[in-house]
C-alpha cells in the first residue's frame, strides 16, 4: 500500500512538474518586450507565399500610402481575390478602405500579426499567459494545455488555447468573430469564421533576427515611411524572437498558408516625430468611434475608456494587476511596459461622452 501510494506521489508530481520544465526553455520569451517596425507578412523559403503590395516606390519598396495587394496570387480563393481586387482599385483611386486597426476594433488573429508593432507576454501564476500588444491596448489570454469548447461560441478575438513543444510555444486560435471590418492582412483579404491559426513562437540568434528584419524592412519599407524608430535593442547577442504562424479558411485561401513575422527586443518605447500628439488624437477618435448610446465610461488617471470597451486599457491593467497574473518584479508590472503610453494618454482633457 505504502508502495503505491509512493507511485502515485511521484507520479503525480512529475506531470505536475512537466509543463513547467516545458516552460522554462522558453522563459526568455517572457516579461520583455517585443516587436517590429513592417506591416504584414514575411513569406517563407518555399511554399505558398502571403500577398505583396503590387504598388512600389522608386526605390523599390513598397508603397504603405496605397495598398494593393497581389489578388493574382494562386493562394487565393476566386471569391477572396475578386475582394482584394476591389479594394486595391479603391486604394489606387484614392479612396482607402477602413480595417479593424484603423477603425480602433480588436485587431483579432491573423490580422494581429500583420499589424501589431510591440507586445509582451506574461505568464500567470495559473500555467496561463497574457498577451498585451501596443497597437489598439489588445490583450490576448491564452489557456495553456487546454482544449477548444466543443461548443463553441465566436467573439473578437477568437479562443486560443497552447502548450509547449520543447522550447516552441504553439498557440492554436479559432472562432474569431468576423464583421465589415475583419481582414487577414492590410490588402483587405477576407476571413471567415472558419479561419484557423496556429502560431510557433521560437527563440533565434539575435544576428539572424537582425538580418531577417533587415531584409523585409528594406523590401516593404518602415512604418511611417521612415519616420519610425522601433527601438530595437542593439545587442545582437541577445536573442531574437520568430514567429511562424498558419492560416486555414477554405473560404480565402486554396491551401494552408505559412508566413513569417521575425520580432526583436525592444530596449525602448517606439518613437517617431509628434507621436505624443499622434497617440493623443488617435485616442480621442477612437472614442469618438466607439460612442453607442447608454453605455458607461470609466476613468484612469485622466484617461477616460469605455468600462465595457473589449481589450480597453482598464482590461490591460486588470490583467497585469489581479492575483493570477505573475508580476514582472517585486514592484508589480514592469514600467516600461506601461509607463511610457500613460504617460502620453493622461493628458487627455477630462471630458466624459454623453451616456
Amino acid at each position: 500500500m505504502k508502495r503505491q501510494a509512493l507511485f502515485v506521489s511521484t507520479f503525480t508530481a512529475v506531470m505536475l512538474t512537466l509543463p513547467a520544465l516545458a516552460a522554462d526553455g522558453g522563459s526568455g520569451m517572457m516579461e520583455v518586450r517585443w516587436g517590429k517596425n513592417a506591416f504584414n507578412f514575411e513569406g517563407m523559403p518555399s511554399g505558398p507565399q502571403p500577398l505583396r503590395n503590387l504598388s512600389r516606390l522608386p526605390n523599390g519598396k513598397a508603397n504603405a500610402g496605397q495598398l494593393v495587394g497581389d489578388f493574382r496570387n494562386p493562394i487565393l480563393t476566386p471569391e477572396a481575390a475578386a475582394v482584394v481586387k476591389q479594394k486595391g482599385e479603391l486604394a489606387i483611386a484614392g479612396k482607402g478602405f477602413p480595417n479593424a486597426q484603423d477603425q480602433c476594433r480588436p485587431i483579432a488573429p491573423p490580422f494581429t500579426f500583420a499589424m501589431q508593432l510591440g507586445f509582451a507576454m506574461l505568464p500567470a501564476t495559473d500555467g496561463n499567459i497574457t498577451i498585451l500588444y501596443d497597437q489598439n491596448m489588445n490583450v490576448r489570454r491564452i489557456r495553456m494545455n487546454g482544449t477548444h469548447s466543443a461548443n463553441l461560441v465566436p467573439s473578437p478575438m477568437g479562443d486560443s488555447v497552447g502548450h509547449w513543444q520543447g522550447d516552441v510555444l504553439v498557440i492554436d486560435t479559432v472562432g474569431v468573430k468576423t464583421d465589415a471590418f475583419t481582414s487577414v492582412d492590410r490588402f483587405g483579404t477576407p476571413q471567415s469564421e472558419a479561419m484557423h491559426v496556429v502560431e510557433r513562437y521560437r527563440l533565434i540568434d539575435g544576428a539572424l533576427a537582425t538580418a531577417q528584419i533587415d531584409k523585409y524592412e528594406t523590401s516593404e519599407g518602415t512604418v511611417g515611411g521612415g519616420g519610425r524608430v522601433a527601438g530595437y535593442n542593439p545587442d545582437t547577442s541577445l536573442k531574437g524572437l520568430q514567429l511562424e504562424v498558419t492560416m486555414e479558411d477554405p473560404k480565402v485561401f486554396t491551401a494552408p498558408l505559412t508566413a513569417r513575422v521575425p520580432n526583436g527586443l525592444l530596449s525602448w518605447f517606439p518613437s517617431a516625430r509628434g507621436s505624443a500628439r499622434k497617440k493623443r488624437m488617435k485616442l480621442r477618435r477612437c472614442v469618438e468611434r466607439r460612442r453607442r448610446p447608454g453605455l458607461r465610461y470609466a476613468s484612469y488617471g485622466r484617461l477616460w475608456l469605455r468600462r465595457n470597451l473589449p481589450m480597453s486599457l482598464s482590461d490591460l491593467i486588470a490583467s497585469v494587476s489581479g492575483e493570477t497574473v505573475e508580476p514582472a518584479s517585486a514592484a508589480g508590472i514592469d514600467k516600461r511596459l506601461l509607463g511610457a503610453p500613460l504617460a502620453h494618454m493622461r493628458r487627455i482633457p477630462r471630458r466624459v461622452p454623453a451616456a
